[in-house]
């Protein structure tokens, strides 16, 4: 099969009772950041009725406050780890981060996810119907505000493994599309005022990321205070490329960098140089994995999203090469696989092993896909 078409079939596979499922074996619950970036590749290939079933079925188990679940389960999820597969009687959201402190993507991707929705369909009583829940899940964003950024606890972003705290990049970027991205919602509905409030609020942000972030190659890691983690960030730096945060001078020197930590091979892994030991989960090493998130593990779905960025800023040859490594990836093992180690093969340790047919690279493979070969789409 081609890639494209197991894209597809793996991507099927994983929507389930009205969502979509983060994988089709340990991840088979439905995982808010997976399906949200999965549903971009849906509404890419036309497939608008099931990104609509999945925001609906999010909205369903929203907070009053806002909060959007991190997670709604089928099953005992930490039973799963263990081997022990056992359905819930009825489907249960969680809302808390890997620990105990809330993730702010999922909010984040949701507002994102709202609004490629209407762009695709059109569909303004969406947007009407759900404008409060949309406004709330921004809203309950802003409590975490501070000195400019969105400030979060550990493990709670989906570097889920790994001890950050503070403002993280990958985090504000994605903010800074999200308030976009309301803004826009906004112009559809008439609502003059707030767009003019939003739009405003995310070119503050962005000049602030430019401010705060950069240090002069690439944009840095993540600030604790008035602490600098200067790791390149894979996940941030790519997107801030993709969301314009970066001018043509800082994209040229974040993809020298790519190139030269050698990032972009299988694609990509996720940070340069190695966190340290105490930075990565303990569980992690219990369950031999301690390179999930640490510059070991190669992940498609951040090469996606690198690709679209490359091309979208000129770089046509390379963002076809990196489309090529990933389909040839892809076709190599006819399944999309969640990590992928450094000599290409799926991950498969003594106790875990990567989970295969992934809706969030399958997602985003197929976005890729229908974007190098027709025209790029403007959000």
């Amino acid at each position: 099969m081609k890639a494209f078409e197991i894209a597809k079939h793996d991507l099927d596979y994983c929507f389930q009772d009205g969502g979509i499922v983060a994988s089709a074996d340990h991840f088979n619950d439905y995982w808010a950041r997976d399906s949200f970036y999965a549903s971009w590749g849906y509404l890419e290939i036309g497939e608008i009725e099931k990104v609509k079933s999945n925001l609906d079925l999010f909205i369903s188990y929203q907070k009053e406050d806002g909060q959007i679940p991190r997670r709604i389960d089928c099953f005992f999820v930490g039973l799963k780890y263990l081997g022990i597969k056992i359905k819930r009687k009825s489907i249960q959201p969680k809302y808390a981060g890997a620990y105990i402190f809330p993730a702010l993507d999922p909010n984040i991707l949701f507002v994102i996810v709202c609004h490629r929705y209407f762009k695709k369909s059109g569909d303004l009583d969406f947007l009407k119907t759900n404008f409060e829940k949309i406004f709330q899940a921004l809203q309950w964003l802003e409590k975490f505000e501070a000195d400019g950024f969105l400030q979060e606890k550990i493990f709670a972003n989906w570097m889920d493994v790994i001890v950050k705290r503070g403002a993280v990049l990958y985090t504000n970027v994605l903010y800074f599309d999200a308030l976009n991205a309301f803004a826009k919602i906004c112009v559809s509905l008439n609502k003059k005022e707030l767009s003019d409030k939003y739009s405003a609020r995310a070119e503050k942000l962005k000049k602030i990321i430019n401010e705060k972030f950069w240090n002069g190659k690439y944009y840095i890691d993540w600030m604790d205070g008035n602490k600098k983690y200067d790791y390149f960030s894979t996940d941030g730096n790519v997107f801030a490329i993709y969301f314009e945060v970066s001018d043509a001078e800082k994209t040229k020197k974040i993809i020298a960098r790519i190139e030269k930590d050698k990032l972009d091979e299988i694609p990509m892994k996720t940070n340069f140089p190695n966190y340290p030991w105490w930075r990565v989960a303990l569980r992690m090493y219990l369950i031999g994995t301690s390179g999930y998130q640490n510059n070991y593990a190669s992940w498609l779905w951040l090469g996606c999203i690198y690709a679209i960025a490359l091309k979208n800023s000129g770089y046509n040859q390379e963002a076809n090469k990196i489309e090529d490594k990933i389909t040839k990836k892809i076709e190599e093992f006819q399944k999309v696989y969640e990590i992928y180690t450094p000599d290409g093969a799926p991950y498969r340790g003594w106790f875990w092993k990567s989970a295969a047919t992934f809706a969030w690279s399958s997602g985003l493979y197929l976005w890729m896909n229908k974007i190098l070969e027709n025209v790029v789409v403007d959000f």
